[in-house]
């Protein structure tokens, strides 16, 4: 995978990320918190993309809504102002709406420290914001975000997931990890349905009821987020965790069904080897 492709996934991320949403309620010492009008906001899951000439910090997090602040240049400490006419972006997004900045509104994302030994970023941001297609407009004060790691570039062989699909192997699968805490989350979609786990990055090696959600989660949703599977039966094995070089290997079956639809969408075949982060 190439970080050329994050756009792409962070998108369809954001109609997803309440899956993973945060089990804790305390802020936490590393991630993304914020207030959205009001109201107190922990991301479940934070990414981060590096590219040459601009770099990216989202986060995803419970009932459905996601922040994103890309900012032009090379990664450095610095205030950032944002506005309609300058380069540097923000936005906050939910299942049916999507705010981003208007003509008339301003923000401003702060790196307090850029630590490229680690490869990490730490900051605030306050944004004002509106939803082009409505008008309606939110304020998010008191951004933080803290230690969120990078890959300037992708450890070789980052990614290996294939599966077959209702018997047909599943074509056009895209996939990415991610870190939350204490999780690692697998995530892989073809452009309509998405597929994704969550597990615990200190997971052993063995063989887990998919129906057992102490040790992980499962679900498959549209891409819409409108539709989601009732999981039905499945099981994941995980072959090998390596925790020091945080790679994790496994395979899987799954049996899926919509609501009031007859017959299963059925996983088989299911493998996958990827990279996390904390």
């Amino acid at each position: 995978m190439q970080l050329k492709n994050y756009t792409l996934l962070l998108f369809f991320l954001l109609l997803l990320n309440n899956v993973f949403s945060a089990a804790k309620t305390d802020e936490p010492k590393t991630g993304i918190t914020a207030t959205v009008d009001g109201k107190g906001w922990i991301a479940g899951v934070t990414m981060c993309n590096v590219e040459i000439s601009s770099f990216e910090i989202s986060g995803f997090g419970d009932n459905q809504f996601g922040i994103s602040l890309h900012l032009n240049g090379a990664p450095t400490e610095g205030t950032f102002e944002i506005s309609k006419k300058s380069k540097h972006k923000a936005s906050y997004s939910s299942m049916d709406a999507k705010y981003a900045i208007g003509a008339n509104d301003v923000g401003k994302i702060i790196i307090t420290k850029y630590d490229a030994a680690k490869k990490m970023f730490t900051g605030t941001f306050e944004l004002y914001l509106t939803d082009a297609k409505t008008g309606k407009k939110v304020h998010i004060t008191n951004g933080k975000f803290t230690e969120i790691a990078y890959f300037d570039k992708q450890p070789k062989n980052s990614f290996e997931f294939k599966a077959k699909l209702n018997g047909a192997k599943w074509n056009d699968v895209a996939s990415v990890y991610g870190g939350s805490y204490d999780s690692a989350q697998l995530m892989a979609f073809d452009g309509k349905l998405a597929l994704m786990f969550k597990f615990p990055q200190n997971i052993i090696a063995g063989e887990y009821d998919i129906l057992n959600k102490s040790a992980f989660k499962a679900d498959l949703v549209k891409r819409d987020f409108k539709d989601t599977f009732d999981i039905k039966k499945g099981k994941l094995i995980i072959v090998k965790n390596d925790i020091n070089a945080k790679k994790v290997s496994g395979q899987f079956e799954l049996e899926a069904q919509l609501p009031g639809e007859k017959g299963n969408v059925k996983f088989t075949d299911g493998s996958f080897s990827i990279f996390y982060k904390e």
